[in-house]
């Protein structure tokens, strides 16, 4: 059967659960969400969406894909969320979303990767991040078990603690607005401008040689984990502190 797997990432954790399980599964194309391509292209019988999990909640672009979406031909839909330490709110948001448009999840799916979150922690030492790439290949190769059978149903939730965090997601929406007013770069920016071309959403722009954020951040983190001279902090919280990207997901992968 034919897969679309639709995947939205920050620092390339879901890029590469994506493509992973698109090469496990076979047949399957990957589709961005970010890039807007799935507008107006109605999914096959089976859909997959890959996104990180927010602490509880989802992206607001993630969000608004479940929302808009032509899933309506999708009559096998499964959401994986990439977490570090939370997956509940995230997968019970996403199936609240589907629900009210008609449509049912058959699969739910959390697989733990290395934090990207550096205002809580700085990146995990290399053997902890290649011993969660490990664990999480024979995660998806149990997902893809499941995904392959039809009548196999799955849902790693709690559906009463992912209710709670669906009700404060609004809430928790709100409050991202203009987070990005803590975003900064010190003073070992020379002006590269990467962040500016690999940011998902356009919200960066060079002026004077700095980055410019322009209050529509989905909160990703690319930015400040790319950055090649680390100079961009959040606040006081990221100095000095360790940054990370998947390491098979570089820079290029966002521009080209």
């Amino acid at each position: 059967m034919t897969t679309d797997i639709y995947w939205f990432s920050g620092t390339g954790n879901s890029l590469w659960l994506a493509r992973s399980l698109g090469e496990i599964l076979g047949e399957s194309e990957l589709i961005s969400i970010a890039a807007g391509v799935w507008r107006g292209r109605p999914a096959p019988a089976r859909a997959i969406v890959v996104y990180p999990a927010y602490a509880t909640r989802l992206p607001k672009i993630v969000q608004g894909f479940l929302s808009e979406a032509p899933l309506e031909q999708a009559t096998d839909l499964h959401l994986v969320a990439n977490f570090a330490l939370w997956r509940a709110g995230s997968l019970e948001v996403g199936r609240r979303l589907l629900l009210r448009r008609g449509l049912r999840v058959r699969g739910g799916f959390g697989i733990r990767m290395p934090n990207n979150y550096t205002p809580l922690g700085e990146a995990a030492a290399p053997a902890k991040q290649q011993r969660l790439f490990e664990q999480a290949g024979k995660r998806l190769q149990e997902v893809a078990s499941v995904i392959r059978d039809p009548a196999r149903q799955a849902w790693e939730s709690n559906v009463l603690i992912g209710r709670f965090w669906a009700m404060l997601c609004p809430l928790m929406n709100a409050l991202d607005q203009g987070e990005d007013r803590k975003f900064n770069s010190d003073e070992r920016c020379n002006g590269c401008g990467l962040c500016a071309r690999i940011c998902p959403v356009e919200n960066i722009i060079i002026r004077d040689k700095l980055p410019v954020w322009q209050g529509h951040c989905e909160m990703c983190f690319r930015c400040l984990q790319y950055c090649p001279q680390e100079s961009i902090q959040f606040q006081r919280s990221t100095i000095g502190r360790k940054r990370y990207h998947h390491p098979e997901v570089p820079p290029e992968a966002w521009t080209a």
